[in-house]
């Protein structure tokens, strides 16, 4: 999931200050087009600044992606267009481990969708180590539950 081809194309001409106009496409994996335009310093190498871009997109398509999936309100609703299986495991590690008390309220639900497995996989924990946070995400997401339907009561 990443970029699948880049071009770039040089133009007009060369600005006073020896500067060249750059016009980038980089074509995703599902055929999204992106482009970029910008004036390359004198002397730059086209080919780099194309590649280096291209995988500055591509961490930015699966960064947002994963950002996305993690507001949502379930793993039911993830998309998985930019992103794998596996770095979503680990955004949501790392989203729940960095987490303010509330916010880790909501990222336990998707914790509680988890099999202990899955917990053991994603937190690289023993069983029993597993089995607490299992239990601790399912009693966090009951009260984040609770507490979201007792909003205006």
């Amino acid at each position: 999931m990443s970029i699948a081809s880049s071009s770039y194309t040089l133009d007009g001409h060369d600005q006073k200050d020896g500067r060249k106009y750059v016009r980038e496409s980089h074509t995703d994996h599902l055929g999204v087009v992106y482009a970029r335009e910008y004036l390359a310093p004198v002397g730059a190498d086209y080919s780099t600044l194309l590649a280096d871009y291209a995988a500055a997109l591509a961490a930015a398509l699966r960064d947002g992606q994963a950002r996305d999936n993690l507001s949502k309100d379930s793993m039911t609703e993830w998309i998985f267009e930019h992103v794998t299986v596996g770095q979503m495991r680990t955004a949501l590690r790392l989203a729940y481990r960095d987490a303010t008390k509330f916010e880790a309220a909501r990222l336990a639900r998707f914790v509680n969708e988890l099999t202990i497995g899955q917990i053991e996989t994603v937190f690289n924990v023993n069983t029993a180590t597993a089995t607490a946070i299992k239990n601790k995400a399912s009693d966090l997401a009951s009260r984040y539950d609770a507490l979201l339907v007792a909003v205006g009561d």
